[in-house]
């Protein structure tokens, strides 16, 4: 019982840093999104569209440190939600761009992309973890 304390802290870690990650992204990206047409200067541009990068950056940070430190079960468990979750992030966006190429709907925001894996991701681990009890 007590092999799977430190994976369950590094989990809670991680739902609590890698949710404020993906809130950090959203409050970063609207700005940068909004004021990225009123600014001239191409060095400022640069920035506002880079800033959304580093939650993103935090975010994949916090996942591998996770991910390293678990338990070969709770390996198993990641391994299988970074399946569902690439899988279905996949799935979702070809069907969009086969409808968008079809019937000209606007391309997938590929900027959603790591997002909508990090949610699913998420999803996969709540339903994994009860699944086998982790």
């Amino acid at each position: 019982m007590s092999g799977t304390a430190p994976s369950q802290s590094r989990l809670k870690r991680f739902r609590r840093t890698g949710t404020l990650a993906l809130l950090l992204y959203v409050a970063v990206l609207v700005p940068s999104i909004l004021l990225f047409s009123s600014v001239s200067q191409q060095g400022i541009r640069l920035a506002l569209a880079a800033l959304p990068v580093l939650p993103m950056a935090w975010w994949g940070y916090e996942f591998v440190r996770m991910t390293r430190g678990g338990d070969e079960m709770q390996r198993e468990i990641q391994f299988r939600a970074i399946m569902i979750s690439a899988g279905g992030v996949v799935f979702a966006a070809s069907l969009w761009g086969i409808f968008s190429f079809i019937m000209g709907w606007p391309e997938p925001p590929l900027f959603l992309l790591l997002p909508a894996a990090a949610l699913t991701h998420t999803a996969a681990m709540a339903v994994l973890n009860r699944r086998y009890g982790g």
